[in-house]
């Protein structure tokens, strides 16, 4: 998610202060930037509306294909693990 990274950046924000902004772990948007994980809408959401833009930009050109040999995204992770 490489306009994350530079809408982030060009607003002069840490990952740690977009973390704070937002409720999302800085680790987290650290891994997201880099395409390690897909975000949910929540954590999109959080994310656009503190960077403001939409949050529907941040998935231009992302695959979102599995993350790995059989891995599942943390959303689906979230979901089995509430049962």
């Amino acid at each position: 998610m490489k306009l994350l990274k530079f809408e982030r950046i060009k607003k002069g924000l840490s990952l740690a202060a977009l973390g704070r902004l937002t409720g999302v772990h800085y680790h987290t948007i650290s891994q997201i930037e880099g395409n390690r994980v897909i975000p949910t809408q929540q954590e999109l959401d959080a994310l656009g509306k503190a960077l403001g833009i939409d949050p529907s930009r941040l998935l231009i050109g992302v695959d979102a294909t599995p993350l790995g040999d059989g891995a599942e995204s943390r959303m689906q992770q979230r979901e089995n693990a509430r049962g």
